[in-house]
């Protein structure tokens, strides 16, 4: 599970500039509050907050390895 940060999230879907990122901007702080509600024990999760896309995915495949 990513737990990334809000501010990183609407900022990386504004700059795909693809066709319903208005929508998806509008509910990113749902979408994380749900995911912040979840027990996550026994989860693997990666604080993804400051780290660019090609970290994040060193972080998972380092998990899965």
């Amino acid at each position: 599970m990513l737990l990334p940060d809000a501010d990183e999230v609407r900022r990386r879907i504004a700059e795909r500039k693809g066709p319903h990122d208005d929508f998806l901007i509008g509910v990113v702080d749902r979408a994380l509050s749900s995911i912040g509600r979840l027990d996550l024990s026994g989860w693997h999760t990666v604080n993804s907050a400051g780290q660019s896309p090609k970290e994040t995915a060193e972080a998972v495949f380092a998990l899965v390895r």
